[in-house]
């Protein structure tokens, strides 16, 4: 990166701030509302789950409703906040889901709506897979990253969801999950 350290500089402030509820963690929450201000928080980060096999009526199951349940209640402390859409993933991602490496893109967008659904918000954005580059998540390629957006703007429970693509662990890895779904 080239600067020049007399010229007047860009602003590149970030204009919007937010917590996440993927760890649900109430204290984590508090201590960040008290060190950034309640007032500067904008979204709130809340996980739809993975790690059970919906149901044959696309139904969330005991834990995973229980799973959101704590984000939802972690999420209401910062007060009535826009949401966002992230999996959680770090409890893995079961079977049902999966066809070999591959996640199935149908059923990862039948997890999101059922969670949508569940939890009786609007979600502002959506980022179906988080650091897609860690093999730890187990979330997929960037081919069914593709395909999810695909399905998720056709999708009713979508239609005014923005869309992100998955935020990789290794910023070396961006560019490549990025090329592959910038055009959706």
């Amino acid at each position: 990166v080239l600067f020049n350290t007399t010229d007047p500089g860009v602003t590149k402030s970030i204009s919007t701030w937010g917590m996440d509820t993927t760890w649900a963690s109430g204290d984590n929450m508090r201590d960040g509302m008290i060190f950034m201000g309640s007032n500067q928080v904008d979204v709130i980060r809340v996980g739809f789950v993975v790690k059970d096999a919906l149901d044959v009526n696309g139904q969330l199951s005991a834990s995973a409703k229980s799973d959101l349940d704590a984000e939802k209640n972690v999420a209401n402390m910062a007060g009535n906040k826009p949401w966002m859409f992230s999996p959680t993933t770090e409890a893995g991602v079961n079977a049902w889901f999966k066809n070999g490496s591959d996640v199935i893109p149908s059923r990862w967008v039948q997890a999101m709506d059922a969670a949508k659904v569940y939890l009786g918000k609007s979600i502002l954005w959506a980022e179906p897979f988080n650091e897609p580059d860690y093999s730890g998540w187990n979330e997929g390629t960037s081919g069914n990253l593709y395909d999810i957006m695909g399905l998720l703007q056709t999708d009713t429970n979508f239609n005014s969801t923005l869309l992100a693509g998955g935020s990789t662990l290794n910023d070396d890895n961006a560019v490549g999950w990025y090329d592959a779904v910038k055009s959706r």
